[in-house]
């Protein structure tokens, strides 16, 4: 098994990315993107499958979110926040009250277009060097 990393081998806080659903990667040309707290998410798998909520607690350190509405009922009866991995959720919706965020996702978007116009140019010059 993989050993697992801790925040100071990276210099720091790592960040979690997690999968965008389908309209976002449209809209974004991203897959993944790093997860904060506010984010609309969909449980894609496990016993909660389907349902949604905001992200009130990253749990970087092991790789785990805690969702609005998504709690377990522990033995005595009690209960508590259910902590699901990142790997099974999408995001559904952005909390762009950030700046930067902002900044980032518009960013994306433009070096995908900058990669197809240049992928293109050199299969026009790759053409002209053959004729």
């Amino acid at each position: 098994m993989a050993r697992r990393r801790k925040n100071s081998e990276y210099g720091g806080l790592m960040k979690m990315n997690v999968h965008l659903s389908e309209d976002l990667r449209k809209e974004y040309k991203r897959r993944a993107f790093p997860i904060r707290t506010g984010d609309k998410v969909k449980i894609l798998r496990g016993s909660f499958k389907g349902s949604t909520g905001k992200v009130l607690t990253v749990i970087n350190s092991k790789s785990r979110l805690q969702i609005e509405g998504i709690e377990r009922t522990k033995a005595d009866g009690s209960k508590i926040r259910a902590p699901i991995a990142s790997s099974n959720v999408e995001i559904i919706e952005f909390t762009l009250s950030d700046e930067k965020r902002k900044k980032k996702l518009k960013i994306s978007d433009k070096k995908v277009k900058e990669k197809k116009t240049a992928k293109i140019s050199d299969k026009k010059q790759k053409e002209k060097v053959k004729k």
